[in-house]
């Protein structure tokens, strides 16, 4: 049970402050104080794709679900543990459909795999896409150096860490442990107080305001509206609203300048006894 994890390590999962109030906008809170360094958790994650196949694919997972179907009763693969906790962003952004992603690869796949799997609706298209959507905004990236010198990077899942929401002043940092590929470490990056709500980041941070929402977006499905974004759209409104009032003020001191040199009130009389440009001749 993911939240029995989560207070066995001091936290819990409640309603976040990030966002708007809804049953599934949850965030994971300090059940006690964290120091800075000290380690909130430290989780054996699970490799969703090799570097060697397409980064893109699970076939890794699908792999590991397999041989557990293969040791006994079948389990529907949205029930894995491992996946349950996991939630899926959807951004209103419209895909292509692609018939040799969507449907052929996996048909493929399960083909060469066990073609009986063809028709386990445990393992159903639909099930598939679901699975993918909710590894795509879920993964962490593991860097792993080669031989050769070169460096691969595996995607992989954490259930813990994929429960904390972002913030672009994060109180938490993650890493894989000992630069390897099979566990995550999370750290306090400062003091965490009971009853704070603890964010790490999705990246981004050092980008502007613009640049980091539009980078943001996948993961978040809007814009993001944590501290510092909402600190800085607020700092980058009341610029534009100085640089506005500047431009009326200039447009306005030009204007009365211009007025000024045409005052058709004025009845003064140059030195050849001509009236100024502007003004209106005296008629007898």
């Amino acid at each position: 049970n993911i939240r029995e994890d989560l207070k066995s390590h001091g936290m819990d999962l409640q309603p976040s402050r990030i966002g708007p109030p809804s049953p599934t906008n949850l965030g994971v809170f300090a059940r006690k104080r964290f120091e800075k360094g000290e380690i909130l958790f430290r989780e054996n994650v699970f490799r969703m794709s090799s570097p060697s196949l397409n980064a893109g694919e699970i076939i890794n997972f699908y792999d590991v679900a397999i041989e557990d179907l293969k040791k006994g009763a079948p389990r529907h693969l949205l029930s894995y543990s491992n996946i349950g906790p996991l939630t899926a962003s959807y951004t209103g952004r419209k895909d292509v459909f692609q018939f040799k992603y969507r449907i052929v690869r996996y048909l493929q796949y399960f083909k060469n795999k066990d073609p009986t799997l063809l028709w386990n609706l445990d393992f159903d298209v639909w099930v598939l896409h679901t699975v993918q959507r909710r590894f795509d905004v879920n993964a962490f990236g593991f860097p792993q150096e080669r031989e050769d010198g070169g460096e691969d990077v595996w995607s992989v899942i954490s259930p813990i860490a994929s429960l904390f929401q972002h913030s672009c002043e994060p109180n938490a940092d993650w890493r894989n442990e000992n630069d390897g590929i099979d566990v995550m470490l999370v750290k306090a990056a400062k003091v965490i107080q009971e009853g704070e709500e603890i964010y790490d980041s999705y990246g981004g941070l050092t980008m502007n305001l613009d640049d980091r929402r539009k980078r943001l977006m996948k993961w978040i499905g809007g814009d993001c509206e944590c501290t510092r974004c909402v600190r800085e759209e607020k700092e980058q409104s009341e610029e534009d609203a100085r640089e506005a009032d500047s431009d009326v003020e200039v447009a306005s001191s030009g204007t009365s300048g211009f007025e000024a040199g045409f005052d058709s009130s004025s009845n003064e009389v140059d030195s050849d006894g001509d009236t100024r440009m502007g003004e209106t001749p005296f008629v007898s």
